[in-house]
């Protein structure tokens, strides 16, 4: 177990840490950092022994304590990422020699497979241009007739 304090700028540290280490994204590192942040200021959260941290107890006080300073969706969001944070934070407190798994989960993308449009055939087109003809065997080009292939 640990004696240290919950201290913002000591998490702050650590969740950028993760993410130059390509433990967890830059995206989902800034949104950590910034949930964390937002949760602490409006509970007024000086410092807690890392032990001590409920995160539970932590998040239903902030779901309360916003619910007029920011809209549902953003309370869940920095709900979840809070804890998100807070869980790989207090982990590492515990236990600081534990090795995080790299490379964050991704979501798997499936490509986008184009439809095979319907062909038709097309026959071959054969232009003759007796200007241009005429003009490239003046310059002893002894071109007769273009053909051009499938359009």
């Amino acid at each position: 177990m640990s004696d240290k304090l919950l201290n913002i700028l000591d998490i702050n540290d650590y969740i950028l840490e993760l993410a130059d280490q390509k433990i967890i994204t830059k995206g989902l590192s800034s949104a950590i950092r910034t949930a964390i942040k937002s949760v602490i200021d409006i509970l007024g959260i000086e410092s807690e022994k890392v032990d001590n941290v409920n995160i539970s107890e932590i998040i239903n006080n902030f779901k309360e304590s916003a619910k007029s300073k920011m809209s549902d969706n953003t309370i869940k969001l920095y709900s979840s990422k809070f804890k998100k944070g807070m869980t790989l934070y207090i982990d590492y407190c515990n236990n600081p020699d534990k090795k995080i798994k790299s490379n964050p989960k991704k979501k798997s993308v499936k490509k986008k497979v184009a439809k095979k449009q319907k062909t038709t055939d097309v026959k071959e087109v054969a232009i003759t241009l007796p200007a241009v003809i005429q003009s490239w065997r003046s310059q002893d080009f002894a071109i007769s007739q273009f053909q051009f292939g499938r359009i």
